[in-house]
C-alpha cells in the first residue's frame, strides 16, 4: 500500500536540456567542410600553376594581348573618353493619358452632335395627313377625358373595381333528378326510332347449273350426254 502511495503522489520531473543540445553542431560541420573544400581547391590551383610549362609562344601572345590593349586606350579620340551618356528622368508630363483625354472628348462631342441631329429631324418630321388628324383628335379626347375626370367627383358605381356578388347555392338534388329524367326520356326516345334487326330464312336449295359454270368444269365431272340416233 506503502508503494502505491508513492506511485501515486510521486511528481514527474523532466531533467533540464543539456548545453550540447543546443551547439550547432550541424552547420559547424558544414562550414567546416566548405573551408576544407576551398583549402583544396587553392592548393591544386598552386600546384598546377608550379607544374604547368607552358610554350615560348603563350607568353609571347599574352603580351601581345595585353600591349594592344594598352595601344588602344593610348589612342582612343578625347571624345570617346567622355562619361557614358545619362539621360534625363522621363517629365512627369509625357505620363499624363492625353490621348485618352483627346479620344474621350470627341467621342462625347459626336454624341452630342448626333443627338442633337436626331432632335432636330425629329422635330422636322411629321406624319402623314390623315394619321396627324388622327392623332390630334386622339390627344384631344385624351385631354377631354383626364379633364372630365378631375371635374366629377367619383361616386360608388365609378370605380373600376367591383366586389364579386356571392351566388346562391343551387338545389344540387333538384338538378341531378332534372338531368336524370331528361336523359331517361332521350334515351326510351332512341330506343323508339331504332329499328332491330329482321331475321331472314336461309335458302337451302342447289345451286343452278348453268352453261357458264359448265364450260369450267373438269371435263370427268361432266355428265354424259346421250348420243341421238344409235
Amino acid at each position: 500500500q506503502i508503494e502505491e502511495d508513492n506511485m501515486v503522489n510521486h511528481v514527474f520531473r523532466a531533467n533540464p536540456i543539456p548545453s550540447e543540445v543546443l551547439v550547432p553542431r550541424y552547420e559547424s560541420i558544414m562550414a567546416q567542410n566548405e573551408a576544407r573544400r576551398e583549402q583544396v581547391k587553392q592548393n591544386s590551383i598552386k600546384i598546377t600553376k608550379e607544374k604547368e610549362r607552358p610554350f615560348s609562344f603563350y607568353e609571347r601572345d599574352k603580351n601581345k594581348i595585353v600591349d594592344r590593349a594598352k595601344a588602344s586606350e593610348e589612342h582612343i579620340p578625347e571624345v570617346m573618353k567622355q562619361p557614358a551618356f545619362k539621360a534625363n528622368p522621363i517629365p512627369w508630363s509625357v505620363s499624363v493619358p492625353l490621348y485618352h483625354q483627346i479620344v474621350e472628348k470627341e467621342e462625347q462631342e459626336r454624341k452630342r452632335r448626333v443627338a442633337m441631329r436626331a432632335n432636330e429631324l425629329k422635330i422636322q418630321s411629321k406624319l402623314p395627313p390623315r394619321m396627324e388628324m388622327h392623332e390630334k383628335t386622339k390627344k384631344q379626347m385624351e385631354e377631354e377625358g383626364r379633364a372630365s375626370k378631375m371635374t366629377k367627383k367619383p361616386s360608388g358605381s365609378e370605380f373600376s373595381y367591383q366586389p364579386q356578388k356571392t351566388k346562391e347555392i343551387p338545389d344540387f338534388k333538384e338538378h341531378f333528378a332534372k338531368q336524370q329524367k331528361i336523359f331517361q326520356q332521350t334515351l326510351e326516345k332512341k330506343k323508339n326510332q331504332s329499328q332491330g334487326t329482321v331475321p331472314q330464312p336461309f335458302a337451302f336449295r342447289e345451286s343452278k347449273r348453268t352453261a357458264k359454270l359448265m364450260n369450267y368444269m373438269d371435263q370427268d365431272n361432266q355428265p354424259e350426254q346421250k348420243v341421238s340416233g344409235l
